[in-house]
């Protein structure tokens, strides 16, 4: 399941603000540049990023085990579909269009002027002469560019005015692919609106008490089969709209008197702290690397990946509400990401921010306001709270490929795409002397929710949800000093 902090940048994600960006940056460039635009509202580069934006990082996550690359090009296809049919009616229309337009500058009309008034300006029968004789194709290269460009001497009320046959034939233009304009949008809005609603109810979800979910499960027998069946989606869909939470309130209302569950005692950990971090640091290393080596063949390819893409957006925002230049934004983006493809840029970082929830140690004490301040150590710190039920039961069957996914995403997420990750503060892995002396206080943190990479869940937890009469298990202990540390 995404964690609350994925759900609420998908939220973000799923605005109108977040397709504007994109357009803006596109048509400013080949082959829209020189007053050319897009057929309609949008370029259909900029339809086919924000469909890739949209379905990566949100119907993938809220998906991902029906997500696939055919369903990508299928959900950027449907966004394509109006701009396909209306260059389709465009072109369809493009001859007798043209036709008229030939007609038209072979009989001119001339304008009413004031008496002794010589009109030197443009005249539109002779642009309209010398597009078709091949003069202006520089600056109107398709017959669209011509006719829709800002601009196209048809969007000169001055040169036109006098003509009521091209006032016409401007308005039946507009009017030729204002359906798919129109379509387009509320498509666009349908969608926005139906992955909101799908997020919000994700969200909605994580504000459930696990406790209350255990209650739900060990009395579902309590519950009505048709509540209970209502329920049992809720938990198996991690998706909680707001009719069924009002039932779920009044369950759990009715569950109040059933006696709670045994405590479960949990496991004295195998292996120690020291060996736990070793472990853990070598584990996602190798895991990081071979994320960076997949992103490096995205490159490759060509293509932009998707946290580059929302990096953008977040820097086209920061600009407008800061007044900096984008570029400078960008510059520093790439510099501060091409720095951390290397693990050991920032192993050491990264040791000492898994030391303070490794060992519960007073974070104040160790790094200074500074330091803290700093979206480098916020990030690694939003990634490690999330650690800490692994850190107490030293759980190592984790999902080493999905922590690097998520310690690069926490980076990201807290400097701008990377745009204030350089330069690093200078801190350094905290030596066994040191850790001994500082003091012990455990972190509150905001979005501490576990993450999802734990395959090693509560043996009591799974028992609960079983109806078998006999279970065995094997157990497996690793060989390991103990820790000349004690942590309570």
């Amino acid at each position: 399941m995404p964690t609350l902090a994925e759900l609420k940048n998908m939220l973000d994600l799923l605005n109108i603000d977040t397709l504007t960006n994109i357009n803006r940056k596109i048509v400013v460039e080949e082959p829209y540049s020189w007053g050319r635009l897009p057929l309609l509202h949008y370029a259909p580069e900029a339809l086919a990023d924000f469909a890739t934006v949209i379905y990566r990082e949100v119907i993938a996550l809220l998906n991902p085990d029906t997500a696939t690359d055919d369903d990508l090009n299928q959900y950027i296809a449907q966004y394509l579909t109006f701009y396909e049919q209306a260059e389709t009616a465009f072109n369809a229309a493009s001859v007798g269009l043209a036709h008229r337009l030939l007609t038209i500058s072979k009989t001119p009309i001339k304008p009413e002027l004031p008496t002794n008034f010589i009109d030197e300006g443009d005249n539109i029968y002779d642009l309209i002469t010398d597009y078709f004789d091949g003069k202006s194709y520089g600056l109107y290269p398709h017959f669209s560019n011509f006719l829709y460009s800002f601009l196209s001497p048809f969007r000169r009320p001055d040169l036109i005015a006098h003509d009521k046959r091209l006032i016409d034939l401007v308005a039946e233009v507009d009017e030729l692919i204002a359906p798919y304009n129109a379509a387009l949008d509320a498509f666009i809005g349908r969608e926005l609106r139906r992955l909101r609603t799908q997020v919000t109810d994700r969200i909605r979800y994580t504000k459930l008490k696990p406790e209350d979910i255990n209650s739900l499960k060990l009395n579902k027998h309590r519950i009505p089969a048709d509540d209970w069946q209502a329920i049992n989606q809720v938990i198996n869909t991690q998706s909680l709209s707001a009719s069924t939470l009002k039932m779920v309130k009044r369950t759990l209302q009715d569950l109040k008197t059933a006696p709670p569950a045994p405590p479960v005692t949990p496991a004295k950990p195998a292996i120690s702290l020291s060996a736990y971090l070793q472990h853990f640091m070598d584990s996602l290393e190798a895991a990081y690397t071979n994320l960076m080596a997949k992103r490096a063949d995205v490159y490759t390819n060509g293509i932009d990946p998707i946290d580059d893409i929302i990096a953008g957006y977040h820097a086209s925002q920061r600009a407008i509400t800061q007044g900096i230049n984008v570029d400078d934004i960008e510059v520093a983006q790439a510099k501060a990401r091409e720095f951390f493809t290397h693990f050991s840029n920032l192993r050491a970082i990264l040791t000492a921010c898994l030391q303070i929830d490794l060992f519960n140690l007073s974070v104040d004490s160790v790094f200074t306001p500074e330091v803290l301040n700093h979206g480098i150590i916020q990030g690694i710190l939003a990634f490690t709270a999330k650690l800490r039920p692994q850190f107490k039961t030293r759980s190592l069957v984790l999902m080493y490929d999905r922590l690097a996914e998520e310690l690069y995403s926490s980076i990201s997420r807290h400097t701008c795409g990377f745009a204030d990750a350089l330069p690093l503060p200078d801190i350094a892995p905290l030596s066994d002397d040191v850790i001994a002396i500082t003091p012990k206080a455990p972190r509150i943190a905001p979005d501490s929710k576990p993450l999802r990479f734990d395959l090693t869940k509560s043996i009591q937890d799974i028992l609960s949800t079983l109806g078998a009469d006999v279970v065995t298990t094997d157990t497996v202990v690793l060989s390991a000093a103990p820790d000349s540390v004690d942590v309570k």
